[in-house]
This record gives C-alpha cells, sequence and structure tokens, in this order.
C-alpha cells in the first residue's frame, strides 16, 4: 500500500480519500495465504455503501497492478455507492476507473513496480488494454450479426448463438478473454 499511498495524490484529492477510507476501514484483505483462491476482485458490500478488495499476492509486478485496478473500482463505487439491487452490469463501463486508473498510473511504473520490473509491467499493461480493445470489436460485430440473425429468424437456439461467436472469432482471428467459459 505504501507504494500506491506515494503516487495517488497526483491522481487527485478525492482518489485519496478513497484510499484513505478504504485503509481506515480495513476494507482490503491483500496478505498471503495458501487458503485463499488465486484471483483479486472487489466485491461492493451494499449495506455499507463501500466496496471490498481482495486479494492473493503472487510476489509480482501484478500484485500492485492487481491492486491498481481493484482500487479503480474502489473509488468508482466510493463515489458512486449504489445499492446493489440497484445496479446495473454494465461492462461497457465497469473497467473505465479501473483500467484508466492502470494507465495513468505507468507514469509511476519504476516508483510502483520497481526499476526491474517497470518495463515489463507496462509492456504488459498496454497489451492488456489492446486486447480489451480487441476483444471489445469481436464481441460488437457478434452482437449485431447476432441481432440481425435475429430479426431474420435464423437465431433460434442456444447453440446457433455460440456457433456465431464461434464464426465471429475465427473470421476475426481472434478468442476474447473470457473463453469458453460464459455460455
Amino acid at each position: 500500500m505504501s507504494k500506491l499511498d506515494s503516487v495517488t495524490e497526483e491522481i487527485g484529492p478525492v482518489y485519496q480519500r478513497a484510499l484513505d477510507f478504504m485503509q481506515e476501514y480495513g476494507l482490503y484483505d491483500i496478505s498471503y495465504s495458501e487458503k485463499k483462491l488465486d484471483v483479486g476482485y472487489t466485491i461492493t458490500l451494499p449495506y455499507y455503501y463501500a466496496s471490498f478488495i481482495f486479494d492473493k499476492p503472487s510476489g509480482s509486478y501484478n500484485d500492485m497492478e492487481t491492486m491498481i485496478h481493484e482500487s479503480g473500482h474502489f473509488y468508482a463505487n466510493y463515489v458512486n455507492p449504489m445499492h446493489a439491487l440497484l445496479e446495473e452490469d454494465n461492462l461497457d463501463v465497469a473497467e473505465i476507473h479501473s483500467q484508466g486508473l492502470e494507465v495513468l498510473m505507468l507514469e509511476h511504473a519504476a516508483e510502483i513496480y520497481g526499476d526491474d520490473q517497470a518495463d515489463i509491467a507496462t509492456a504488459v499493461i498496454l497489451m492488456n488494454m489492446l486486447s480489451a480493445v480487441v476483444d471489445g470489436c469481436v464481441f460488437d460485430e457478434f452482437q449485431t450479426k447476432a441481432l440481425q440473425a435475429r430479426m431474420a429468424g435464423t437465431l433460434t437456439t442456444a447453440p446457433h448463438v455460440v456457433d456465431l461467436l464461434d464464426e465471429v472469432e475465427d473470421a476475426n482471428g481472434a478468442s476474447p478473454t473470457w473463453g469458453d467459459s460464459w455460455y
């Protein structure tokens, strides 16, 4: 957390207040434990109008990248604490604060990730951002074709939807990061 604290004031005072709030109330668990799932995420706590960050650190630059990314989600909820029953999952905007924060922090890569990992962290983060754009374009093409097929009456079953996604992916030489697990 101290590496993140050293650069957050440049991001803005509201972001700094969000991190102070998170630290003051212990709204994160980033300690290592064998019992933890190998994942990082932010979950909303609607009763408290707050969020909680969970991560199992790996000992690599990815620990800081995950913390930065998840603190972007935490910040988004801090400035707009909507109750979960009123929320709409909107993947078009869900990653704006988290991915935007990752890019903003690249200016401080050496300070955050260390001189030995700054270049690789920067390259991986930028490749992930570009991959997200490509995935978004492929998925948009899929949605457009699915709607057209539905309107034409040719998209009638779940297997047809999966076949259409496979067709669009193959045509674009892409395989979106969500893989096969979403259907």
